[in-house]
């Protein structure tokens, strides 16, 4: 008998993701203005799982294991940003990582959309990230 791993890729409809992220980026700035540890942890585990999920739209390359296994094969630096989504009790550092992260997804989904052959508008984030760094003034 022989054995072989058999899976798939990872697929993912990557216009919903990208509405998703900013969807729930736009609410991170009032949940750190109130200081609101609980809101603000839940979104940005949505937004990890979407970040990571458009990552592996884009990038996986082994058809076996999870998420968690497949994110040892995308790009280190790409791994490096995910690292930043966590929210530290004190909530100190969140906001700066916040953006890098929005500007990051930002640039790894315009990434995904040309791997993909899909036409990408910068509009929805830009919009998003002047709108956040405007209430977060």
């Amino acid at each position: 008998m022989e054995l072989r791993l058999t899976g798939n890729l990872w697929s993912d409809d990557i216009p919903y993701l990208e509405k998703t992220y900013w969807y729930h980026a736009n609410m991170t700035g009032k949940y750190l203005k109130r200081k609101d540890y609980f809101k603000l942890n839940h979104v940005l585990h949505t937004m990890f799982e979407t970040h990571m999920s458009m990552l592996l739209a884009g990038f996986d390359k082994i058809t076996w294991g999870g998420s968690a296994n497949k994110l040892h094969f995308i790009p280190v630096g790409k791994q490096a940003h995910l690292k930043k989504y966590y929210c530290p009790e004190n909530l100190g550092g969140v906001e700066q990582n916040l953006i890098s992260c929005m500007r990051w997804f930002q640039a790894d989904a315009k990434e995904v959309y040309g791997i993909k052959g899909l036409d990408y508008s910068a509009y929805l984030g830009d919009t998003i990230i002047n709108s956040w760094l405007k209430e977060m003034g």
